[in-house]
């Protein structure tokens, strides 16, 4: 199906929906040449399978009423569903899609539309919206409650609590089971005002959503669970007791294909398996935090992974293995946790002596590899000029074998934006902050400088300087001239 993006087709109905309904049919289709097509091929519609549609829903609308008002709209509405799902044989991703919803509505049926809704109706009504178009509302309500379902019979609301909500209209048998328990109910009179059942019902139904898994029911389980959340709702109704809903659950085998595999047991070491051999590397990972702790005076979950690559339970991991050996101490709940150095600890020994300390390091004693201290020094006070010289990835020495690469990626020393990151902790200061007074410095040193030799001065990725420079440029403290920067 052709798509028409939401500016374009502003643009069009921006000109054409204060025209009268029979000017607008004259105009359709309205052959847009700025539409294009899903990137992943598939079978074109057509003109003539398009003319076909239209031909098809205008004759609905003049049983109707069409071009004059209509009161009748929920009848419209209901028989001209199954026809759109008939005529337009799409896929449910392509009839995902917002653009494919906009060109019908635009090119093809805008007159039909504006009749439905008027001139004056919300633009959703007119751009693909996911639940306010007023073609795709009607395709998608017969691609999850059917055919069977007769939607004539259901009113706008009725509907609106079913498609609307995507923990039923999510799952099509428990969708077309609330519409058919609904209609059954209504038609046998148990509901004296039909909107307030729906209602009701809906309510019960999604208050046992956090703890039932309608999807793990089969048919039969799924009908007695609406038919008994219906009955509860209306004892409610009528101020009568109102039980959960009921009903026997049966316990299934699994298949016989299906092997069995024993949960590993919760706690435990921190250290995954397939690390055990690399113990060294995450030794450094636990050194690492202890100097961000001492240097700020805490460190969280969130500066142990700006200062390394580890992901967020990895930085769990380390931190509360650090908790358990004594080394750190946690403090604050939920988003306020952080960890300090524990208590008794004198804060101004060195951090590698620390952690062998507490670690039982068999190379405590071991004299620091080259570059080792001046590395620490950087990090703690934190370099001038944001370069840290010496510094180098983990060696075989370090981490007693070389690790796999996913293994380095993950357990590296602190990069450029690490580093930087830990200078700017060491200082109070964010770190975008520092990274724009070291971009400006450098610039005021080198003019003409280029983002890749600012970049590499200051010893961080290029990409981290996409919103620093343009950020200075506005705020007129630097200028680009020729590919150069320069101090204004």
């Amino acid at each position: 199906m052709r798509r028409l993006e939401r500016e374009r087709a502003r643009e069009l109905l921006s000109g054409t929906l204060g025209r009268p309904i029979e000017e607008l049919a004259v105009g359709q289709p309205l052959h847009e040449e700025q539409y294009t097509l899903a990137p992943v091929g598939g079978t074109l519609v057509t003109d003539s399978q398009l003319r076909s549609l239209r031909a098809r829903v205008l004759e609905v609308a003049r049983e109707h009423g069409y071009p004059r008002a209509t009161s009748d709209t929920t009848r419209f509405d209901g028989r001209l569903a199954p026809e759109l799902h008939r005529l337009l044989p799409m896929t449910p991703n392509e009839a995902s899609q917002e653009e494919v919803w906009t060109y019908l509505t635009c090119c093809w049926l805008l007159d039909i539309a504006v009749w439905r809704f008027g001139s004056d109706a919300d633009e959703r009504r007119f751009i693909g919206n996911v639940n306010r178009n007023t073609f795709r509302r009607l395709w998608w309500r017969v691609e999850v409650l059917g055919a069977s379902i007769p939607l004539e019979d259901l009113g706008e609301d009725e509907l609106v609590n079913i498609m609307e909500r995507p923990t039923i209209a999510g799952d099509r048998r428990l969708a077309r089971a609330v519409a058919g328990e609904f209609l059954r109910r209504v038609r046998a009179g148990d509901a004296r005002d039909r909107m307030q059942l729906m209602r009701e019902a809906m309510k019960r139904l999604m208050r046992l959503s956090p703890f039932t898994s309608f999807t793990a029911l089969d048919a039969v389980e799924v009908d007695q669970l609406v038919e008994a959340t219906f009955d509860a709702a209306i004892a409610g109704l009528r101020g009568e007791h109102a039980p959960l809903p009921t009903f026997e659950v049966r316990h299934r085998d699994a298949s016989a294909d299906i092997t069995r595999i024993d949960a590993a047991p919760r706690g435990g070491a921190t250290v995954r398996p397939s690390d055990e051999a690399h113990e060294g590397a995450i030794t450094d990972l636990e050194r690492t935090a202890v100097m961000l702790a001492r240097s700020a005076g805490r460190v969280t979950n969130i500066t142990l992974r700006e200062a390394t690559a580890l992901s967020a339970p990895e930085a769990r991991e380390v931190l509360m293995g650090l908790v358990g050996r004594g080394v750190l101490a946690k403090r604050g709940v939920r988003r306020g946790t952080h960890y300090v150095i524990a208590e008794g600890e004198n804060v101004s020994n060195d951090s590698e002596r620390l952690v062998a300390d507490r670690l039982g390091s068999s190379n405590a004693d071991a004299a620091p590899e080259p570059g080792q201290a001046r590395r620490t020094e950087a990090v703690t006070q934190g370099d001038v000029d944001g370069r840290t010289d010496g510094w180098v990835e983990p060696s075989e020495a370090m981490t007693g074998s070389s690790p796999p690469p996913s293994l380095r990626t993950r357990t590296r020393r602190l990069d450029g934006l690490g580093r930087l990151t830990l200078d700017a902790v060491a200082n109070r200061r964010s770190p975008r902050a520092l990274l724009t007074q070291r971009a400006l410095a450098t610039i005021r040193s080198n003019p003409g400088i280029s983002a890749p030799g600012i970049a590499f001065e200051i010893g961080i990725e290029e990409a981290l300087l996409t919103r620093t420079l343009p950020a200075l440029e506005r705020e007129g403290k630097v200028e680009r001239r020729a590919g150069g920067w320069y101090a204004t």
